[in-house]
């Protein structure tokens, strides 16, 4: 899967719990890389990225190494920050993100980004202002690859996504989400989405 084209036919879900696993490439050195998670009940969930150093995801492929350095963040379905992670293990070389959080019943966002592109305000909609200052990924690749555990369904967010909220009720993330795709840094992507629609 390509989250560069943002296909909702990427929709992961599963009416218990379960573990998802995703591949792509971040689109630019600023990008901004979003999924929405819904989880039924009070869990613990964890996410976490293998571009990097790559390994052995959860459906059991192996992600080569050699990917950019990932943050992740989370918010709740409002856009207020709730948690980030940079490096597992900064003094052994693990240089992927690792989140382990604490959940109730609701939808969350994701949000996976180049360090050290990390929120500096605790809102979705301003959280990546500053970028990350990178250029071609520090010497690596836009390769990403993460895992999300132990929720009840997982996927990519683009603008095309936010009509679908709209459909559930979610007005105000749908909204957010919508202004968030109209900033400046997300013009080039927008467009990419919109040539890949009509080819």
């Amino acid at each position: 899967m390509d989250l560069k084209l943002f296909s909702i036919d990427s929709i992961k879900s599963s009416i218990k719990p379960a573990n998802f696993s995703f591949t792509g490439n971040l689109s630019h050195d600023d990008g901004i890389q979003l999924f929405l998670l819904s989880v039924s009940e009070a869990s613990t969930v964890t996410i976490r990225t293998w571009s990097y150093s790559g390994g052995k995801n959860v459906a059991g492929e192996i992600v080569p190494a050699g990917g950019f350095d990932p943050i992740l963040t989370i918010f709740d379905y409002k856009g207020y920050f709730i948690n980030e992670s940079d490096d597992i293990d900064i003094h052994a070389g693990e240089y992927d993100a690792q989140l382990i959080q604490n959940l109730v019943g609701g939808y969350y966002i994701l949000a996976i980004t180049q360090y050290p592109n990390t929120a500096k305000l605790n809102t979705l909609a301003n959280a990546f202002l500053e970028g990350s200052g990178e250029s071609k990924f520090n010497g690596r690749t836009c390769r990403m690859a993460l895992d999300i555990h132990n929720v009840n369904a997982a996927w990519p967010i683009s603008s095309k996504t936010s009509f679908i909220l709209f459909g559930s009720g979610l007005l105000r993330l749908a909204e957010m989400i919508r202004k968030l795709f109209n900033r400046g840094a997300f013009r080039m992507l927008i467009n990419k989405l919109l040539i890949s629609m009509l080819r």
